[in-house]
């Protein structure tokens, strides 16, 4: 490890400016529990892959997302919405839910190439029929909103 990067360990500070956990790729026996506890995490601004849900292969988690989104509203976190096709997670279904918590969401391409963000529209199209605000979509926010959405997560005193 560089001195220059244990400095930065020992501060106590975020690598990144922006996190995103992933507790679906941890290899444990997902529940409610775990992703609220992801959410907590001073320093998770993103819950990606929620579900963890991929198409034929794996169906995805059950949990209280009623409370997740509470919760994630709560705290001003985000969830994501993967738009890979094999993913689509979260669902319209969820994300009429995330809507009547005013949670926000993040939309993503989960993209390997180039030509997979085009998958963005998958995500655009369950956020359309949803009827998610924009004002809940990450990705529409501003860069100075955008900033000062992290730094407040970073920085709960503010």
């Amino acid at each position: 490890m560089s001195e220059a990067l244990a400095r930065h360990r020992a501060s106590g500070k975020p690598l990144f400016d922006l996190t995103a956990s992933n507790p679906t790729e941890c290899g444990f026996a997902y529940d409610s529990d775990l992703i609220l506890a992801a959410l907590r995490n001073p320093y998770v601004h993103l819950l990606g892959h929620p579900r963890g849900r991929i198409y034929n292969y794996r169906i995805g988690l059950r949990a209280d997302w009623p409370r997740i989104f509470a919760e994630a509203t709560r705290l001003d976190k985000a969830l994501e919405v993967d738009c890979y096709p094999d993913r689509q997670d979260l669902n319209v279904d969820l994300l009429k839910v995330a809507r009547e918590h005013g949670t926000r969401i993040s939309l993503g391409t989960d993209a390997h190439h180039p030509w997979q963000l085009e998958f963005i529209e998958l995500g655009l199209a369950a956020a359309l029929r949803a009827q998610l605000p924009a004002q809940q979509i990450v990705n529409f926010m501003s860069i100075p909103a955008l900033r000062n959405w992290i730094q407040g997560i970073q920085d709960p005193t503010q």
